[in-house]
């Protein structure tokens, strides 16, 4: 089967499909690590997204992207990097890790998680094992 081929019904799931594995999967790359950015910068990643719903959509460039999100069934960019955060951090706490990391993280006895290391400058506090906890405790509430 040809490109040329397919109905247009089929285009918004390849193209969906190409983003996904070629465009989504670079912006998600080391997303833990650069959580910690500054919220401009994490936000052009999410532009690149909100670009690339509509053109999945073959929508208009001034049309709303949260509705071309929800049915394109994309989370935002923000969300997925939280989650992986979340899921790093129950890895690290469960042990189900590389030995190097197993004690990053101290488990309090209200269920946070705390961590010894203290940031002394402003890149610091960018430090995976520093905001980690923040918004593992964060999303337990």
């Amino acid at each position: 089967m040809a490109f040329s081929d397919l109905s247009p019904v089929h285009l918004p799931s390849l193209r969906k499909f190409a983003y996904t594995a070629l465009i989504r999967s670079r912006l998600e790359y080391c997303s833990a690590i650069f959580a910690s950015a500054s919220s401009t910068q994490l936000r052009k990643l999410d532009t690149v997204q909100i670009i690339a719903s509509r053109i999945i959509c073959g929508a208009a460039r001034n049309t709303h992207s949260a509705p071309l999100l929800e049915a394109l069934n994309l989370e935002l960019l923000d969300k997925r990097k939280t989650d992986n955060i979340i899921s790093l951090v129950d890895s690290i706490i469960s042990e189900n890790c590389h030995p190097a990391l197993l004690n990053m993280f101290t488990v309090l006895q209200n269920g946070n998680v705390s961590t010894d290391q203290q940031a002394r400058t402003g890149i610091g506090k960018r430090c995976f094992s520093v905001f980690a906890p923040g918004k593992y405790n964060c999303s337990m509430i």
